[in-house]
């Protein structure tokens, strides 16, 4: 078992294994996850083979299994359920059910949920190297570790329908609109059926076509909220934009198969077929 700092809580003792997404929202076969630069070179050795996601031995066994896996995961799990249901009617069956999507969530579960799993995004294997200190980590972490607390003043947090089978992990991304000053600090996190968006300290000039799901400071932890005007397409944020990523954060993670568009399955290079949605076009 690996030791090392938990990427969450600091505390030094043996690390467990953190799913990313967690695996009780996604399907469990075999895909193949790069970092930015064999994406890009689309290279294809010593490319890491993963079993529905990729995990990161990053934190330890209280924050993996009793605040995570216990008190987080299952509302993120039902949430995408709730989303999942809806993609498939409308993309699986052809049905039309309007421009929106809305639905039931715990607010404040859910994003320490997302905001767990990417805290644990750890590519490089120094399990001992200190906490990143900048300030969105910080208070991230913070609010993570506090059941009482609100979220952060300076943190956004957007998502939409996402009916693809490829998994985007991206940590610490700089975010450019052209015409205006300053980047817009970003963490994505999207897997089949929805994307997640996290920005900070967001300009008020900038506005994201995406539905917002931050918690409101009165909104306690097990409230339950309804998330309005999911926009039924997938959202591109900004139509002229650019982005700003360190080498190693982005982890881009694909099915290992090919699609057999007559009949709608993905097929895996052994003879078993995988049933799933076809892929529309996604940010």
């Amino acid at each position: 078992m690996t030791k090392g700092r938990c990427r969450i809580c600091g505390e030094v003792g043996s690390l467990t294994r953190d799913h990313v997404p967690p695996k009780s929202t996604v399907t469990t076969d075999i895909r193949e996850a790069r970092n930015l630069t064999q994406y890009l070179a689309c290279e294809e050795r010593a490319v890491r083979k993963v079993k529905g996601s990729v995990d990161f031995p990053s934190i330890c066994y209280r924050c993996n299994n009793d605040r995570l896996g216990g008190d987080y995961d299952p509302e993120l799990k039902a949430f995408c359920e709730r989303v999942a249901t809806w993609i498939r009617a409308r993309y699986l069956h052809n049905l039309t059910l309007g421009p929106l999507v809305r639905v039931d969530c715990r607010p404040q579960r859910l994003l320490r949920a997302i905001i767990g799993h990417l805290l644990a995004v750890e590519p490089n294997a120094k399990p001992w190297l200190p906490l990143v200190d900048a300030p969105m980590p910080n208070s991230c972490r913070q609010y993570f570790l506090n059941p009482t607390l609100s979220p952060p003043e300076e943190l956004r947090v957007y998502c939409w329908p996402y009916p693809s089978q490829k998994q985007v992990i991206m940590r610490s991304a700089g975010i450019l609109e052209y015409g205006k000053k300053g980047a817009i600090v970003s963490d994505f996190l999207k897997f089949f059926p929805i994307g997640f968006w996290l920005t900070w300290e967001q300009p008020d000039s900038v506005s994201i076509a995406l539905s917002e799901i931050t918690p409101k400071p009165s909104c306690a932890l097990d409230d339950i909220r309804e998330v309005k005007n999911i926009p039924a397409l997938p959202g591109r944020g900004f139509s002229k934009q650019l982005q700003l990523l360190r080498t190693l954060r982005p982890l881009f993670v694909k099915p290992n198969v090919f699609f057999d568009h007559f009949r709608r399955h993905f097929v895996p290079h052994r003879p078993r077929k995988v049933s799933i949605l076809p892929e529309p076009p996604a940010p």
